[in-house]
């Protein structure tokens, strides 16, 4: 993990007027202000103002891209400059950079340029660049956390899927039944409970699609879908929860067809199957939901 200094004088941060400057700005509060991304991320995009369907996506994808790999994209960095006392402005257009080389399509030059159009001071734009270009020209030569030597099997997976060695912790004890259980297992046992942590870490890693949960007192499931694929949103029926649609790259739901018409609602598909599977009496049936 990279440790940061707050930012300093001279380090100008760029105005949110562009995808990574709103990333940036965004990416600045939740390390900084422990901010809520996606309140935060909302803020922005509208303040920023003019920013086109596919700039608020980019914008959305470099942040939660980001946070979802913050370990991962410093344990890669780290390796090429000493970054101990690296200014948080700095740090963060670091990730940005990192994320785009490492993660998404960018052209190298765009995704190193961009991130040196972040820093105001020139000394941090040519550290930035320098770090940089040589991510994009040795990424091939990066060691993995899995082949760090300085980590075990637990800190790599850590590092690697950017989950809290704590929770990698808990998750493993509720897995295997608790502490008893798992001081029990032996062998094929605790190897196959180990897979399973690794492969709870790896699917939260995933980056989830939208769930929307249908009002069908007010609109059926396809007639939500069809106003959404008729607007050029990648959308279609969750296959295992009726009356829930799953959305891609829509951007800001509550710019959707269908929002301010109540229409649909935002609900994780799980918990919307629970109206299902509670299954009330129609009319009679007084239900009271406490969470």
């Amino acid at each position: 993990m990279l440790a940061v200094l707050p930012a300093l004088a001279g380090l100008a941060v760029t105005a949110p007027t562009s995808s990574r400057g709103v990333a940036h700005r965004v990416l600045l509060r939740c390390a900084r202000d422990g901010a809520f991304a996606d309140r935060a991320l909302s803020s922005a995009i509208e303040g920023a103002g003019g920013l086109s369907g596919g700039d608020r996506a980019l914008a959305t994808e470099l942040v939660y891209g980001v946070l979802r790999h913050t370990r991962s994209l410093d344990h890669s960095l780290a390796q090429l400059a000493t970054l101990n006392r690296t200014a948080l402005p700095t740090a963060v257009a670091l990730r940005i950079g990192a994320y785009e080389l490492l993660h998404l399509s960018t052209p190298d030059h765009a995704a190193v340029d961009e991130a040196v159009s972040l820093i105001g001071a020139k000394a941090q734009r040519r550290f930035v660049n320098g770090v940089l270009r040589n991510l994009a020209r040795g990424r091939g030569r990066l060691v993995s956390p899995d082949a760090d030597p300085r980590l075990g099997a637990r800190a790599a997976l850590a590092v690697r899927t950017s989950t809290p060695e704590w929770l990698l912790d808990d998750v493993a004890r509720a897995l295997r039944g608790g502490e008893a259980a798992a001081l029990e297992e032996e062998g094929g046992e605790a190897a196959a409970a180990e897979a399973e942590v690794v492969a709870w870490a790896e699917a939260s890693q995933r980056a989830p699609r939208l769930a929307l949960r249908v009002n069908e007192a007010r609109c059926t499931a396809d007639a939500a879908l069809s106003a959404l694929v008729g607007a050029g949103v990648d959308a279609t029926l969750h296959p295992a929860a009726p009356g829930c649609l799953l959305v891609r790259g829509g951007g800001a739901p509550h710019r959707l067809p269908g929002f301010a018409e109540g229409h649909w609602t935002v609900q994780d598909a799980a918990a919307a199957l629970i109206g299902a599977l509670a299954a009330p009496a129609a009319g009679g049936a007084v239900v009271l939901e406490l969470c």
